[in-house]
């Protein structure tokens, strides 16, 4: 009855039904206890399901019935080895050996695990007596091909890994293993051939595309790894990461404008893949796409709020978009968060100049020298000029206060003062004094309709039309901000806004004259223009 119960356990095991052969073999061992045979074969079938400690104990079970099975030994051996028992795996190996010395692959699985241990002397021996005993088999010489490798015996290795890619020239581990040795030996060329090799055989192969990236990187050769990466991208296109890696390899190409597009390609098929924001960001920045740089920059802030660098990043782009207010914000987040930056103090103390902030602006270069930077002489370039931008204000602040009421904390005052300057054709000066009434009382409307006009006066007429817009948001009641606005706007040639502006003062007012007759004038010059 045991013999039935085994014959129909190995019929099942050979079918792969695994429960119903571990159950047969259970009743053939109930039935026939002693036998050897049913307990090596009842370990096969649980280590294909899995069960590893407990086809461990089978096998123990079949050697100890059957000490003369080397089979039983080897099989145990195999487990031992994967369960990291190596001392006990060897032993087991050992004993096969002694069984039956003229089988290879006893020889064979000894020689993994010495090389496992460090002991890659005896491995290469034992793998020569394999190779002594069948020559045909590839994977004795990778394994000799490591061993040597082990010992760092480089060009034995070379010609063992060899051995066996001429008995097997499509197998992609024994390529990856060559090329490092090949590395190993200074043959970078033949190394990065090989690495190739093994990543066109198996794509999948997980170490073999890192290991070319990095000898490739290593020597800045970024169109040979674009073209690695397309590859990659058409492979799987779905992949964030070789579309990221091909971003990366043309933006060190210098093909800026394909780098963007695979790195927001990237972007598209993971949003979660935040390492590529700061590229692509200065990818854009490259490009003069700032407004698109902020965008990026912006999201980067969102991901990482405690970043400085990326708030450092957002101002520079946002100060290239002539967004001062929005840089300014930027830059002072930067600072707090790395409160000893130059670079940061240097960009923040530009954005206050701009934006008239001058104790602000020497307080921060001050700051910045103090840090004792390399650029020293730049930053005190700049420290002096708003030094004596605020001295020439305080000289005329002075001059004027000893015939005018004037208190610094007030915005009505500066902006007499900006009006007295104006009137004597101090424009710049008065520039400067309706700037300092608007920091007072940034929503006055007057004051920044009144830094427009002044603005204007000078002929500066983007900052003008910034000046009229913010005045129109803050009062948009006003004809004369709307005329005002379309007039600048002329000036600059963007006769479709001016017209939709004057259109704005007539509504405001119908009587408002002056809007009409620049309404008529805008659209003939338009027309003119057709």
């Amino acid at each position: 009855m045991s013999v039935s119960y085994f014959d129909t356990a190995n019929q099942l095991l050979r079918k792969g039904q695994l429960d119903e052969a571990i159950a047969s073999y259970n009743q053939a061992i109930a039935a026939s206890p002693k036998s050897a045979w049913y307990y090596h074969n009842l370990g096969e079938a649980l280590s294909q399901q899995g069960k590893i400690d407990e086809a461990i104990a089978a096998y123990r079970q079949a050697t100890e019935l059957n000490p003369n099975s080397a089979w039983s030994y080897d099989n145990l051996g195999t487990l031992l080895n994967q369960q990291g028992n190596l001392p006990e795996a060897v032993r087991c190996f050992r004993q096969a050996i002694e069984l039956d010395p003229y089988f290879w692959q006893f020889y064979h699985n000894l020689a993994l695990v010495l090389i496992k241990q460090g002991h890659p002397e005896e491995a290469v021996s034992l793998l020569q007596k394999a190779i002594e005993l069948t020559a045909d088999d590839a994977e004795l010489y990778h394994s000799l091909g490591k061993a040597y490798h082990q010992q760092q015996q480089y060009s034995e290795a070379v010609t063992a890994y060899r051995q066996g890619l001429e008995l097997n020239p499509y197998w992609s581990d024994c390529y990856m293993s060559l090329g490092q040795t090949l590395e190993a030996l200074g043959e970078t060329e033949e190394a990065i051939a090989s690495y190739r090799r093994a990543y066109e055989l198996n794509p999948n192969l997980s170490e073999a595309l890192p290991k070319l990236q990095t000898v490739l990187e290593s020597q800045g050769r970024w169109e040979e790894l674009a073209t690695l990466y397309r590859r990659c991208c058409i492979v799987d296109p779905n992949s964030a990461t070789s579309h990221k890696y091909l971003g990366t390899a043309l933006a060190n190409s210098g093909k800026l404008s394909e780098a963007a597009e695979s790195y927001q390609k990237a972007l598209e098929l993971d949003p979660n893949l935040v390492e590529i924001l700061q590229p692509l960001g200065q990818v854009l920045t490259q490009l003069n796409q700032w407004e698109a740089a902020v965008d990026i920059f912006r999201k980067a802030t969102q991901v990482d709020p405690n970043s400085a660098s990326f708030y450092h990043q957002l101002g520079q782009a946002l100060t290239k978009c002539d967004r001062l207010s929005e840089a300014l914000a930027a830059y002072q987040k930067a600072s707090e968060l790395h409160p000893t930056s130059t670079p940061v103090l240097f960009d923040l103390g530009q954005v206050l100049t701009k934006l008239y902030h001058w104790s602000e602006a020497i307080a921060t270069y001050q700051k910045a020298l103090y840090l004792n930077p390399p650029n020293q002489a730049e930053i005190q370039t700049h420290l002096q000029e708003v030094q004596d931008k605020q001295r020439h204000l305080d000289e005329e602040i002075a001059a004027y206060s000893e015939s005018h009421e004037f208190h610094p904390n007030s915005s009505e005052s500066y902006e007499k003062f900006a009006q007295f300057l104006r009137s004597k054709g101090k424009i710049e000066d008065a520039i400067i004094g309706f700037h300092q009434a608007c920091i007072l009382n940034p929503q006055s409307a007057v004051a920044h309709h009144q830094l427009g006009y002044t603005l204007a006066r000078g002929q500066r007429w983007d900052e003008a039309i910034i000046a009229y817009q913010k005045a129109g948001e803050l009062n948009p009641y006003s004809p004369h901000v709307q005329y005002h606005l379309g007039q600048a706007l002329v000036e600059e040639g963007r006769l479709e806004e001016a017209i939709a502006h004057f259109k704005q003062s007539i509504t405001i007012d119908p009587e408002f004259e002056e809007g009409y007759d620049a309404l008529k004038q805008a659209i003939a010059k338009k027309k003119g223009s057709l």
